[in-house]
């Protein structure tokens, strides 16, 4: 089952940024056609991540994929 057409992966610094970016979202998309998925890394899940192709891991910060 495909998920998802486009990735995006952001950091964010405080909860408030993250709140901000979830309004302006919301005011562009089409609740009935969009998905808007958000997933917090924590320094586990990041330790695991792993890339195929071009990439690269990002120094630690807080950031989230959408």
């Amino acid at each position: 089952v495909r998920v998802q057409k486009s990735v995006f992966e952001t950091r964010m610094k405080s909860n408030h940024e993250l709140k901000l970016l979830l309004e302006k979202i919301k005011k562009i998309i089409s609740p009935k056609e969009d998905s808007i998925r958000f997933y917090p890394f924590d320094q586990i899940t990041e330790s695991n991540i792993h890339i195929l192709g071009e990439g690269e891991v990002f120094e630690r910060e807080e950031y989230y994929i959408f």
